[in-house]
Formats: structure tokens, C-alpha cells, sequence
């Protein structure tokens, strides 16, 4: 995170993360703007969340924020001490098919991760981000690392061949888009 002086903040609607304290490692961190009317920073909802003067440090986030960014968390990876700890965001709006294409993951208020989905058809918007392909291939490879290495069992296995399932399906899907002639259009 590329922490800055809270006095080189942007006050012109930009949404930013904003630190609480001295310390930018702190836990104290909220997404913020700064609002004109009231003089201070405000979230989404236009509530007060810190004075002009008590947060210390700011940064840029990596996925844009806007008012009307419908933003909420999922908990369906919490599951131990660690994932607890891991907050997973949507940060976009659905698509025309229904699905989201922005996640952010983060940690005591630090963004670890953003993930960014294709967003439209190839042809109309170019290549713009991954696909779930990709990301399963990534937890597969993690998963036949974890395999070949100290830590194989049962339920890594169970894992991998779900995933390598789920991959299998989505090739299968895609091929028969080919086949229909509706692969890379907004059509079923």
C-alpha cells in the first residue's frame, strides 16, 4: 500500500482509504470521500467517518469506488483462524449476465488482492480482465503443488478433482458456444 501525508488527500469526490492513527499499519482504515458540505470524510452513506484532521495517512485504492458502487462482503471462505481474518468484497455492479467482475481481499484494512473479472465480450470491450478458468487453474496448481509435496491428503485431492471439474465443465461449456456460434456475444 503506497501510504501519503493525509494533507495531499484528494478532496474532490475521490473515494480512498483513509488510516486512523499515526501508525498506516494500524487496523483503524475506512473508504472514504471527502465531503464538500459537512467539511469532513464521509462513506458511502454520506455518514461521518473521520474529522478533516484525524487520519493520518491515505491511499488510492486499485478498484475505483463510486456512490453507487454496491459494495458488500462475503463470508463463504471463512472457515479457520486465518480466513476469518481475510475479508472478501464485491465491489461492482452485476453485468448483463447477472455475474460480478470486481473483488477486492484484504486484511486489517490493507487491500491484499484485487480481482478483476472480463468485463463484456472480447471483441466489444478487449481483454480486460481474467477469467474463471484462470483463477480455478491457479487454486488447481496451487492444489497439485500441495500434492506433490509434505502436505498431500484426502482432502486436497477431493479439492483438486472438484476444481479439476469444475474447469472440465467450463471447457465443455465453451466448446459448445463455439460449436453454436454464440462464443464472445452476449447471447445464451
Amino acid at each position: 500500500m503506497n501510504w501519503q501525508p493525509i494533507n495531499t488527500a484528494p478532496k474532490d469526490g475521490t473515494y480512498i482509504l483513509i488510516c486512523c492513527g499515526m501508525d498506516p499499519d494500524c487496523s483503524d482504515m475506512w473508504v472514504v470521500q471527502w465531503h464538500e458540505h459537512k467539511e469532513c470524510w464521509t462513506d458511502q452513506n454520506e455518514e461521518t467517518v473521520a474529522a478533516e484532521d484525524l487520519p493520518s495517512h491515505w491511499a488510492e485504492l486499485s478498484v475505483p469506488i463510486t456512490k453507487e458502487t454496491p459494495m458488500f462482503a462475503l463470508d463463504t471462505h471463512k472457515s479457520d483462524p486465518l480466513n476469518e481474518q481475510l475479508n472478501l468484497v464485491v465491489v461492482d455492479k452485476p453485468g448483463p449476465g447477472g455475474a460480478h467482475h470486481q473483488y477486492a481481499v484484504g486484511h486489517a484494512g490493507n487491500e491484499l488482492a484485487a480481482i478483476n473479472f472480463q468485463k463484456g465480450t472480447v471483441p466489444e470491450a478487449g481483454v480486460n480482465g481474467i477469467t474463471n478458468e484462470v483463477l480455478l487453474a491457479v487454486v488447481a496448481h496451487r492444489l497439485e503443488s500441495f500434492q506433490a509435496g509434505d502436505f498431500a491428503c484426502d482432502e486436497n485431492k477431493m479439492a483438486l478433482n472438484n476444481v479439476e471439474a469444475a474447469l472440465c465443465a467450463l471447457k465443455e461449456r465453451t466448446k459448445d458456444r463455439i460449436a453454436r456460434g454464440v462464443e464472445g456475444k452476449q447471447e445464451v
